[in-house]
């Protein structure tokens, strides 16, 4: 049998140079005067024009900002006067919508916010993007309510902005919830974006789309002003094309805040940890055993590059009942629904939208425009949570603290066993049709177990299987994320993924 995959051209190659640049790249061509932000964020809008909106039309962002140019050109003339620079002056940045922006709409993607008023102020990761001198391109399609309104949802659907594509195949899904983020760095139309995740929002749109996602422990990054799903999971992180990016960017939106008393805790507790010697990691052998023989190939083939690159690679890290990684999806489900209806109830209060400020109130929306905003699925979890007792209840306490023990323990052994710097796995399969009529297709994935402890993951692009990207999942305990980050800088340079996109119409196997 021959396999070939359809290449598509891409619809605006001229912007090509510029597009592909990092962020750090365009900050030190602005300081050389190379380069304008005023200039690349006309190629970047001109981009956005011929393909999200035109052409392949990927669909990755809901809405642009108007002041986004006025704010390009401030960023011109501080470089020209030689001024202070911010850490990401003058670079644009795209941002999941449910970020809160004072001058920019946050709809969750649902249709009860569309219209409504505008949030009174910035979330706190947008107010330090702002102070750094980042320009806010724009908010980008997510799975609707970060795929937490239902089951059966497609991912990267949402009923403000409709199907979001992957743009390495038009017909296959972004992953989610963080899908228009993903989608719009790997298609060059952002070098940044925000993404959140509760349980993979970040990691798996970074698989499928073929860029760099970090998830980081909760409390590292403020969630004030993001809609929450969460208190224990939730946590807003980079999706980039570098890991150098990324980097850069959880630098800039990290940081306590009073009002998240997650980030006063993690300030409190945890002390960040970076890597003194030569790296050992982990390689999960039974749990990515559910993998294709084709994934597993390309796994252990770097595996294999690791190895002859200087890391110190031992296989079958979780080969023993002792230290086994195990999740109950039961109890992960009542976490979720019984903090949800806390989270999102204060989250709807406080934003005080009028027909829109409670959890009821969007029920009562979503059944009165039924035929807009649940044509392809329900919202049964949204209900659920109307019936939860909350995080006060006994069913919680259990399975949280049940759950969140199996995950922490896990790992921690894992890592305190072998000796480890961090563990890696496949993150998840290739990118699944879309099927709005079913749903979003079950594929294996590794990482609900860092998801689930609140410690930091993130992916990479490990290479790609019928020219469909998959990531290399990296993840460790809490506080880690610098050395995951280091882990992850070294694994780059040895696997040299390109990350260019094709806009094919499908995968074409023959």
């Amino acid at each position: 049998m021959n396999h070939s995959f359809e290449i598509s051209h891409d619809p605006h190659p001229a912007s090509l140079p510029i597009a592909s640049m990092s962020a750090t790249e365009l900050v030190s061509a602005f300081r050389a005067r190379a380069l304008s932000p005023v200039e690349v964020l006309r190629v970047l809008m001109e981009r956005i024009e011929a393909v999200d909106r035109a052409g392949p039309a990927i669909n990755s962002i809901l809405r642009l900002s108007e002041k986004a140019l006025e704010e390009a050109k401030k960023a011109e003339s501080a470089y020209l006067k030689r001024a202070d620079f911010g850490r990401l002056l003058g670079v644009p940045i795209l941002l999941k919508d449910n970020i809160d922006t004072e001058d920019l709409d946050t709809t969750a993607g649902s249709l009860a916010f569309r219209n409504m008023p505008r949030p009174r102020r910035d979330a706190e990761v947008t107010r330090r993007l702002r102070d750094a001198g980042a320009i806010i391109l724009g908010k980008t399609n997510l799975s609707e309510w970060s795929n937490m309104r239902g089951s059966r949802s497609s991912s990267g659907w949402s009923a403000v902005g409709g199907q979001t594509k992957n743009p390495h195949a038009l017909d296959r899904s972004p992953g989610g919830s963080s899908s228009g983020s993903g989608a719009a760095v790997a298609a060059m139309l952002s070098p940044l974006a925000l993404g959140s995740e509760t349980d993979g929002s970040i990691n798996c749109p970074a698989s499928v789309c073929g860029v760099v996602g970090m998830k980081p422990t909760v409390g590292r990054v403020s969630r004030r002003g993001v809609i929450p799903i969460s208190s224990t999971q939730d946590s807003v992180g980079p999706l980039t094309r570098s890991v150098s990016d990324a980097r850069l960017l959880l630098d800039v939106i990290s940081g306590l805040d009073m009002e998240d008393p997650s980030t006063i805790d993690y300030h409190n507790r945890i002390q960040p940890i970076r890597s003194k010697r030569s790296h050992r990691v982990g390689a999960l052998a039974r749990a990515a055993s559910d993998f294709s023989p084709n994934h597993l190939r390309l796994y252990n083939e770097t595996l294999t590059t690791l190895r002859n690159g200087g890391f110190h690679v031992i296989t079958e890290v979780d080969d023993s009942d002792e230290y086994e990684l195990k999740l109950s999806s039961s109890d992960s489900m009542t976490v979720l629904i019984s903090e949800l209806s806390d989270t999102l109830e204060n989250y709807l209060a406080d934003r005080g939208a009028p027909d829109a400020d409670s959890i009821k109130a969007i029920v009562d929306f979503n059944r009165s425009n039924h035929r807009d905003e649940m044509l392809f699925y329900g919202q049964d979890h949204f209900e659920a949570a109307l019936q939860s007792l909350g995080i006060s209840s006994d069913e919680y306490r259990v399975s949280f603290e049940s759950n969140r023990m199996l995950a922490r323990q896990g790992i921690d052994s894992i890592l305190q066993r072998h000796d480890l710097d961090a563990i890696v796995a496949p993150s998840m399969a290739p990118a699944w049709l879309i099927d709005q009529v079913l749903g979003d297709r079950y594929v294996p994935e590794c990482y609900s177990y860092a998801a689930v402890a609140g410690y930091p993951s993130m992916t990479i692009p490990m290479g790609a299987i019928f020219g469909l990207p998959v990531g290399l999942l990296i993840f460790g305990t809490a506080g880690s994320e610098d050395l995951l980050l280091d882990v992850a800088d070294q694994i780059e340079t040895h696997l040299n993924y390109s990350g260019i996109v094709s806009f094919s119409s499908s995968t074409q196997i023959h």
